[in-house]
């Protein structure tokens, strides 16, 4: 209510010019994001703070009365994409979801779990049944240069079950069951479509690849 008033004549370039040239160097320097919970049947909106940036959609998952999300230290500046290629740790929170009924609180950094250190490349992750997946593309040098690394996490333990590289540079993650279904190209640039279990001995089970293809859509939508 205080801003609009005051601003109630300007023009949507003028307000957005305003913001920019007044806070958008305390944004770039930000680590916190805000959560909203926003119900269907017409309560309140809720909103936790969290430490740094979720880095997609996939981020999130609501188990039970828990919400489950992961975040990198760091905020991306300015894109919503750029979160992907953050720089920062990786911290993984469980929030009870009475914490949404409670105003606007900062989560206690204390509740996070660290899953990994300082690292680099584009960033993927996926909540799949007891795990979630972390992939990380450490490497964009060249054909023959690209590594992705996958860290699978159980969250019940918040353990590493597994960590797999491969030669991939995996571009989404998709859900099948309680398994994962890896799309990405080698490097001779052929689309490669690779199984992954995360059974008893989270591994790759087989692939298919595809020459002279590539995928229409580089986004994935939080639904399927």
């Amino acid at each position: 209510k205080d801003w609009y008033i005051p601003f109630e004549n300007m023009t949507d370039k003028e307000l957005k010019n305003y913001a920019w040239n007044n806070y958008s160097e305390k944004l770039e320097n930000s680590r916190v994001s805000a959560i909203y919970r926003i119900p269907y049947h017409g309560n309140n909106v809720g909103a936790v703070k969290i430490q740094g940036q979720p880095i997609n959609q996939f981020s999130f998952r609501e188990k039970g009365d828990q919400l489950e999300v992961l975040t990198r230290k760091d905020r991306a500046k300015h894109n919503y994409f750029n979160a992907e290629y953050s720089s920062g740790s990786t911290y993984f929170a469980s929030i009870h979801l009475s914490w949404f009924d409670q105003g606007v609180y900062e989560y206690p950094e204390s509740n996070y779990v660290k899953l990994t250190d300082d690292d680099y490349g584009r960033k993927l992750n996926r909540f799949i049944g007891d795990h979630f997946l972390y992939a990380d593309n450490i490497s964009e040098q060249g054909p023959g240069e690209d590594i992705t690394r996958i860290s699978i996490f159980s969250t019940t333990t918040l353990t590493t079950a597994q960590q797999l590289n491969t030669s991939i540079y995996i571009e989404q993650m998709k859900k099948v069951g309680n398994n994962a279904l890896l799309l990405g190209y080698d490097n001779n640039d052929a689309l490669v479509f690779s199984s992954l279990s995360l059974e008893d001995e989270p591994g790759i089970v087989d692939s298919s690849v595809f020459r002279g293809v590539e995928t229409s859509e580089l986004r994935s939508h939080s639904f399927f």
